[in-house]
């Protein structure tokens, strides 16, 4: 490898193909984790702990209900149009059997949801409106609707107009949040900003002269082909952060809405730490993908382990500032911060499977460059599946406690079970995170003792978790000596 010293230059050359290629490629689920993250505050703000309950609650069950009603339908016709390039006359075919099959499943999603509101969701603890439901159940029709319609504009390559109507749908929840809970309305019904959101989506669309529904016959065998195909788009992608927000249902059955809230501020937090990854996930892949084409997949192994030693390093020191100073910044962010040593304690517990996951979620580029995505499908499976598990047989004795241990747990098992089918040159920082975390723990614990303060720990935590990283092997273990770091820095990535 060249000796050669970094040329001050050639590194902000690339900073700068790495900044334009997130911008380009993460807009999206870049601005919906940040603006989920501003209207928990803002309900918060308006409504207090109880009122953020109810909405979480609701928030989690509209995006958990869209998901798997659309089922994965979708996913499904945005790859078909892009990858295929259909003829407009089969592409006609497949966008009016695509339409039937997600409005007949998100219909019967809107009549689950109405069967709830006329029983009165007897099943929860949560002080909501049994209507609410009903409004929900319609706002999973509109919204998966839409996304189809939206989706199929991507596909075609007009992304531009895809991604200003997603844009503006989520400035329109964003806004629509901000005038009902300041108008004093009832938490519950914070839920017509998700209709509003979908009729301004709906508007643009049907501005944009795209057609509101197709007109034919569709054959039962073409849905159940659609449904079919649209099941393998399930479970892919970013489905694990589902731990996320099923513990928020399981909270709705067996806490009130003030611990729900207590536990979503909590929860507040803990997003931010997937701010950099959900950004940085796109183009890693992007770039590892690249190398692995141009230079070999041993290449890209010895990448992706780079960027996952950076970013669990990173990650790491903000952990143990930001669990030092938790109640410093709650009280920043939240106007009623609850009951601060026991929003402490959650946060806590939730803290490692978070830092875990955080990393996770570039480590799972590994599978796109193995081209072995079906893999990591079963493993996402098999994580939520054990998670919902976890939650219902934790909740009911600890509350809030249990729904943190279960998420924490089943991040460290996502953790433990990763690499199933992938070569061991993609898994050389699975060892010396695990021993790194436990140097960032006794980091934590000595300062937290010593009480050294904020400015303080601004220098403390950075030097002492590099201090401690490198005293555990953490680098030399996972940088090998013919690696290519300065030269991923000095380039931004492989450049085809």
């Amino acid at each position: 490898m060249d000796k050669e010293s970094l040329d001050p230059g050639q590194v902000l050359d690339g900073f700068k193909v790495w900044t334009r290629d997130i911008f380009r490629n993460t807009s999206d689920s870049l601005i919906d984790l940040v603006l989920t993250i501003f209207i928990l505050i803002i309900v918060e703000r308006k409504t207090g702990p109880s009122g953020l309950g109810v909405y979480s609650y609701f928030m989690s069950l509209y995006v958990m209900a869209r998901y798997f009603s659309g089922w994965g339908i979708v996913r499904h016709v945005e790859v078909m149009i892009s990858a295929t390039e259909p003829k407009r006359e089969e592409a006609d075919v497949l966008m009016m059997t695509a339409e039937r099959s997600i409005l007949y499943s998100s219909s019967a999603s809107a009549l689950l949801f109405a069967v709830l509101s006329v029983s009165g969701a007897v099943f929860t603890r949560v002080d909501e409106s049994a209507f609410a439901y009903v409004l929900v159940g319609l706002a999973v029709v509109l919204y998966n609707y839409n996304d189809l319609r939206i989706s199929s504009l991507g596909g075609w390559g007009d992304h531009d107009l895809s991604v200003s109507i997603k844009f503006k749908r989520r400035i329109a929840l964003f806004l629509s949040v901000i005038v009902l809970s300041g108008i004093g309305i009832s938490p519950s019904y914070l839920v017509i900003a998700f209709l509003i959101s979908e009729l301004v989506a709906s508007v643009l669309l049907n501005k944009g002269g795209y057609p509101v529904l197709y007109k034919g016959k569709v054959s039962m065998a073409d849905i159940r082909h659609v449904f079919r195909e649209g099941s393998s788009r399930l479970f892919v992608g970013d489905a694990i952060k589902f731990v996320l927000l099923a513990d928020f249902f399981v909270l709705g059955m067996f806490v009130t809405s003030s611990d729900l809230g207590l536990y979503a501020e909590a929860t507040v937090l803990g997003r931010l730490f997937l701010l950099v990854p959900i950004s940085l996930r796109p183009v890693i892949s992007q770039r590892l993908l690249r190398a692995a084409q141009i230079e070999g997949r041993r290449s890209a192994a010895k990448r992706l382990n780079v960027y996952i030693m950076l970013s669990f390093f990173f990650h790491s020191f903000a952990a143990i500032f930001a669990a030092l100073h938790f109640r410093e910044t709650m009280g920043f962010l939240f106007s009623d911060f609850g009951m601060p040593r026991l929003s402490v304690g959650v946060f806590l517990v939730l803290l490692p499977g978070l830092l875990a996951y955080s990393t996770m979620i570039i480590a799972e580029s590994a599978y796109e460059v193995s081209q072995k995505v079906h893999v990591l499908r079963e493993i996402t499976m098999t994580i939520l599946a054990l998670n919902l598990a976890l939650n219902l047989y934790l909740v009911p004795y600890a509350g809030i406690y249990g729904a943190a241990s279960a998420t924490s747990l089943t991040l460290f098992a996502y953790l433990l079970v990763f690499g199933k089918g992938l070569k061991r040159e993609l898994l050389a920082f699975k060892s010396p995170m695990i021993t790194a975390g436990f140097s960032a723990y006794l980091l934590y614990s000595l300062l937290s003792w010593a009480e050294t303060g904020l400015m303080a720990d601004m220098l403390l935590v950075p030097a002492g978790t590099l201090a401690m990283y490198w005293l555990s092997g953490y680098f030399s273990d996972i940088i090998s000596p013919d690696d290519r770091a300065n030269e991923i820095i000095r380039n931004g990535g492989v450049n085809g």
